[in-house]
């Protein structure tokens, strides 16, 4: 019995600890979106990429996922270029079966990327 207790216990004690959490992430998204800075920023985003995009293609898309893959941290997930280069080959399955090789080039290099180390004296 005395373990279901402390169970029970551990439960209440995490659930009353994730209130405060919650409501502050709330009161900083209200505070954030009456600001009006956030929706701003997810729309000069948006428009950049799509710009981006627009006129580099899908080597500009494989160059951003190197580069994510790199460690350099982008506002936007590795994923996000992966579904575009999918989006560009939606029209067969040839240009599908030829999107997942030409991912594979760059992802790996990019996560092996590592700063030189100083020669040691």
């Amino acid at each position: 019995m005395a373990t279901s207790d402390r169970r029970v216990g551990k439960r209440q004690s995490r659930r009353l600890a994730a209130i405060p959490i919650a409501i502050l992430i709330v009161l900083v998204v209200a505070y954030l979106v009456a600001e009006g800075n956030l929706t701003e920023g997810f729309v000069d985003l948006r428009d950049w990429f799509y710009w981006f995009f627009r006129h580099y293609g899908a080597p500009g898309s494989l160059g951003l996922l190197y580069v994510e893959e790199s460690g350099l941290p982008l506002p936007v997930p590795g994923d996000v270029y992966v579904v575009y280069l999918g989006h560009l080959a939606q029209a067969s399955v040839p240009p599908l079966v030829q999107t997942w090789p030409a991912t594979i080039p760059a992802a790996p290099p990019g996560s092996t990327n590592t700063a030189p180390t100083p020669p040691q004296r």
